[in-house]
């Protein structure tokens, strides 16, 4: 038998909810920028005019 009743809703694929395609970029790029700073945690010494800086590479950039 066929459903009739009001309440019968479509059901809509997890990756086409607008909340989780809003929310999906704003995760990678989160996780990208976390791999590139725990990657990059070495101190460097950088010479700016006069002075020496030590500072982590990541921040470097």
């Amino acid at each position: 038998m066929a459903q009739t009743g009001t309440d019968h809703k479509a059901h809509t694929p997890f990756l086409s909810r607008p909340a989780v395609r809003r929310l999906v970029p704003f995760v990678l790029i989160t996780a990208v920028a976390l791999v590139f700073i725990f990657e990059n945690r070495a101190s460097v010494e950088i010479r700016l005019l006069v002075p020496v800086v030590t500072m982590p590479l990541w921040a470097r950039c």
